[in-house]
């Protein structure tokens, strides 16, 4: 007999749903679970979904067949197989059935991650995150695994939309487990670190390692991206901001890397043989070449020795400054006035006598109260002229006016 005649003759039956349930599910158990009997597994599930007026006992068997497949363990294929066969014909009833959908796309994304199909598993659960049953915290959640599959299918572009949507709802989740908002905070670390924003990320990063809802080993692994990032970052002061603070962490000292944070901290040379373990170490997205083909590493370290060259002196060449950097004149010419335009040097080049003059802290003091005076000096001139102009329209209004009889 016909694993659909089954069903029927059941559904005939005068006996309780409880009953009828169990004789259905003694169906589904009669069947081999291999991939030969795929065909009668999907005749089952079709013939369940068409059991007339039978919602209640509809949602109780594929509740109890969801728990069985994870239960029996069988190959991961064929249970994506049956998964699939069940969201397409829960699909024209979802409006009954969005709580089964629901459990079917959370197993299927579990089998995806289980085999790195991370954008399989984005995806299924990207088709699900409007279901209305779920509440503001359950999308939450929904919204930041994705996001993590989204990034470890190096996707940072659509886990980013993603990410900014957990965002938003993020004011108003209420008990939603401490590791989800853990999960959220590292997931914008990395979306930050892909996209090379490598100081908010330094920042998120050193976040997550000080939080206590975190492991030490995994505190560790985020203080090490951390320091990966701020090494990485554009030198100036704002990089400055977050290198003292993660300086400062003793914690840092047990990293491989802290020699090349000390000499950042204390605007000391680095020297490129010193960065070749680091290098070594960087992810695929960290070492991609810049418009003017440079890596992101070389920029950084060009970027922060300029900084270190310019607590040593007080001048210097632009040839001798190519000569620290590696650079030839024209690229350190280029290379410092971007800085100084972006404000991370403070430093004027002298295009006639190729010379860079650095401004100390002392000189900027200077310029600063000389500046001011100017404008002081500037406002009270102008006011003298107005002053002479309007006693100038007065005498003349005086000399025009007919005189009095």
């Amino acid at each position: 007999m016909s694993v659909t005649s089954q069903i029927e003759n059941i559904t005939a039956l005068s006996i309780s749903d409880t009953d009828k349930i169990q004789k259905y599910f003694e169906v589904f158990n009669g069947i081999f679970l291999g991939k030969e009997n795929i065909t009668t597994i999907h005749e089952f599930i079709e013939a369940v979904i068409k059991i007339p007026y039978g919602a209640s006992i509809i949602r109780v068997v594929f509740n109890n067949l969801i728990d069985a497949l994870k239960a029996k363990n069988i190959n991961w294929e064929l249970e994506e197989q049956i998964l699939k066969t069940l969201i397409d014909n829960l699909a024209p009833m979802l409006m009954s059935f969005e709580e089964q959908d629901i459990a079917v796309r959370q197993r299927l994304a579990d089998l995806y991650e289980q085999h790195d199909e991370n954008i399989n598993a984005s995806v299924i659960l990207e088709q699900g995150i409007n279901r209305r049953i779920l509440t503001d915290d359950d999308r939450f959640d929904w919204y930041i695994r994705i996001v993590r599959n989204r990034l470890e299918a190096d996707d940072a572009t659509n886990a980013e939309g993603f990410l900014n949507r957990a965002a938003l709802l993020r004011p108003k989740i209420k008990n939603v487990p401490p590791a989800s908002i853990v999960h959220f905070k590292f997931s914008q670390a990395r979306v930050a670190d892909s996209n090379r924003n490598f100081i908010d990320a330094a920042r998120k990063y050193y976040d997550v390692s000080t939080t206590m809802d975190v492991a030490p080993e995994e505190q560790m692994v985020c203080l090490k991206s951390a320091v990966t990032c701020v090494i990485l970052a554009p030198a100036g002061p704002k990089r400055s901001q977050v290198l003292r603070l993660i300086y400062s962490d003793d914690r840092t000292r047990q990293l491989p890397d802290f020699g090349i944070l000390e000499k950042l901290h204390t605007n000391r040379l680095l020297r490129p043989e010193e960065l070749v373990s680091f290098e070594q170490e960087l992810q695929p997205h960290q070492r991609v070449s810049l418009p003017d083909g440079i890596s992101v590493l070389a920029r950084s370290v060009i970027d922060h020795n300029m900084l270190a060259v310019s607590r040593i002196y007080s001048n210097i060449s632009i040839e001798q400054l190519g000569r620290l950097l590696g650079l030839d004149k024209n690229k350190v010419e280029d290379y410092a006035g971007r800085m100084i335009l972006q404000g991370r040097l403070a430093a004027t080049i002298d295009q006639v006598d190729e010379v860079v003059q650095f401004i100390n802290d002392d000189d900027f003091s200077r310029l600063h109260l000389w500046e001011a005076r100017v404008r002081v000096l500037c406002t009270d001139l102008e006011n003298i002229v107005s002053g002479i102009t309007r006693q100038e329209e007065v005498l003349a209004a005086k000399a025009t006016a007919p005189a009095s009889v």
